[in-house]
């Protein structure tokens, strides 16, 4: 909602170059040619789309014509509304054993929900308003978030010995941390060999090491073939921890083993390295692989301690992935 975005299309011709022209389908059928103004911009074929919202959605076609012939292709825009709170969750306090609910609306369906100690309340332990989806009922009895008795091994055996379609929900390694500012680190993770649910999505969390500290989740979701994430606008000199959720295709999670405590330490008189790597070679290695070769650096006095690899589908006009590659590993 109100960013930019670019549909890209590229066409070419034996003789000279197709005439490309944008069109958006109508709701009730046919077809809008879409031209030059302040929302729409057509640059070398390309389509921008400018302080986008809720009505940008729809079918988007690109025809490319040369002579009496043509061809087209077509991409779906989908724009997702900001969710905002309705109704904001207030504090309750309730003896343990008894029922309670607590009442949170948005203009978005809540897909779950989460104890105060960041547990997991299973579907199990929930039910969702009919009148209002936007309202969890706790039907369950109450546990105490740190407490030893029957109802937390209760919530424990529900929450992490459970088994869906006969493959068990493996979590993330510990993860590891490098520093790579003043101001931000890399985290990097591993996931296990062993036979597993297909993770859908990681998030990945943090926070100041102190027996107050609260974490922290990055907002953005994470696809399940990147196993590294920068972390930014952290405190220089202070200390972190961090952990990795892997969300499962059947909207449960794992929650990786918390990383040891990492001190980001202040060292601004670092320089980076003067000369970047020159890549050599992109070789394919199969449909879902490829294998980048790149030079070594140049002698340097700065130590270095990996390799980031910035890539995209070319079809693609989003934000660029990220894999970190440690000289540790």
């Amino acid at each position: 909602m109100g960013t930019n975005i670019t549909l890209e299309c590229v066409a070419q011709g034996i003789k000279s170059l197709p005439k490309i022209n944008w069109l958006k389908k109508r709701d009730g059928g046919g077809e809008k040619v879409i031209s030059d103004s302040k929302k729409y911009r057509k640059i070398a074929g390309n389509l921008v789309l400018t302080s986008i919202d809720e009505s940008d959605s729809g079918i988007y076609i690109c025809r490319a014509s040369m002579d009496d012939i043509s061809i087209e292709t077509s991409a779906i825009v989908d724009v997702q509304s900001t969710p905002r709170f309705v109704k904001s969750l207030q504090n309750v306090k309730v003896d343990e054993g008894k029922n309670f609910t607590l009442e949170c609306q948005s203009t978005v369906l809540l897909s779950r929900a989460e104890s105060l100690d960041n547990s997991r309340i299973s579907e199990a332990d929930k039910s969702i308003n009919q009148k209002n989806p936007s309202t969890i009922s706790i039907l369950d009895d109450i546990f105490k978030p740190n407490g030893g008795g029957e109802n937390n091994s209760k919530e424990r055996e529900r929450g992490r010995g459970r088994k869906r379609h006969g493959k068990p929900m493996i979590p993330p390694s510990k993860p590891k941390v490098n520093r790579l500012s003043d101001y931000s680190v890399m985290v990097y993770w591993e996931l296990s060999n062993k036979t597993s649910l297909p993770v859908s999505f990681f998030k990945l969390q943090y926070k100041e090491s102190g027996p107050k500290s609260t974490w922290n989740t990055l907002s953005e979701d994470i696809a399940p073939w990147i196993t590294t994430q920068t972390v930014s606008g952290l405190v220089p000199d202070s200390k972190y921890r961090f952990r990795v959720m892997a969300v499962f295709n059947n909207s449960d999670y794992r929650e990786s083993p918390v990383s040891d405590k990492f001190h980001l330490i202040r060292t601004s008189m670092l320089k980076k390295p003067k000369d970047a790597p020159n890549i050599i070679a992109v070789v394919p290695q199969s449909s879902t692989q490829i294998q980048v070769i790149w030079d070594n650096y140049k002698k340097s006095s700065t130590s270095i301690e990996g390799f980031i690899i910035h890539y995209r589908a070319t079809s693609s006009a989003g934000d660029y992935f990220q894999i970190q590659f440690s000289m540790y590993w």
